[in-house]
């Protein structure tokens, strides 16, 4: 996998009023928390290491590993049981800051929003493509996408145009039918 750009990711805006900062890091965004994790550890709440995905370099290997206060490893963000026992255990005011492809990000903040964590608590760096599907509205169908603008439907065959507009329940971003050139009544 060819690694992404990530130096346009903003900073984590870290929350002077939590007790807890847990990180979600994929091994390709491992380089860039280095900032955040000082700025977090300056609050002197605790800050947990949790290591998504295979591979990667170890904590160890940017200097950080004496600002946190415990490491996790989860090879398989898919099992939910284990990672909303972990998230549950959490003390209140926990927040949650994630550096992953936009995919895996969208998992762990549905399974955090799920066991009772605030939006305002969950902050994503995510990178990758970001949207993987798009949800036709005319025929409820959900559709690959790649970076297109336009998709054809694989169900009713309607040229739709991809939005921006995200639905967590189809994990698709909403694609409207291109109307065709008609001419309108009045439209002479």
């Amino acid at each position: 996998m060819m690694e992404p750009n990530l130096k346009a990711l903003a900073p984590f805006d870290i929350h002077s009023r939590c007790r807890k900062h847990l990180l979600f890091v994929h091994p390709l965004g491992a380089a860039h928390v280095a900032p955040d994790i000082r700025r977090m550890a300056a609050t002197g709440y605790p800050v947990e290491w949790n290591h998504i995905g295979e591979g990667g370099a170890e904590t160890s290997d940017y200097g950080f590993d004496a600002l946190i206060s415990a490491k996790r490893s989860w090879p398989d963000i898919h099992d939910s049981d284990a990672l909303r026992t972990y998230l549950e255990d959490q003390p209140m005011g926990t927040h949650l800051y994630i550096t992953a492809p936009w995919g895996w990000g969208r998992s762990i903040v549905r399974l955090a929003e799920t066991v009772g964590y605030a939006k305002e608590d969950i902050q994503v760096r995510g990178f990758g493509q970001k949207y993987h599907q798009v949800f036709c509205i005319a025929c409820y169908t959900t559709n690959p996408i790649d970076n297109a603008s336009t998709v054809t439907c694989r169900q009713c065959g309607r040229v739709i145009s991809v939005s921006d507009h995200y639905s967590p329940r189809w994990d698709a971003v909403m694609g409207y039918p291109i109307l065709d050139n008609v001419t309108k009544k009045g439209n002479t």
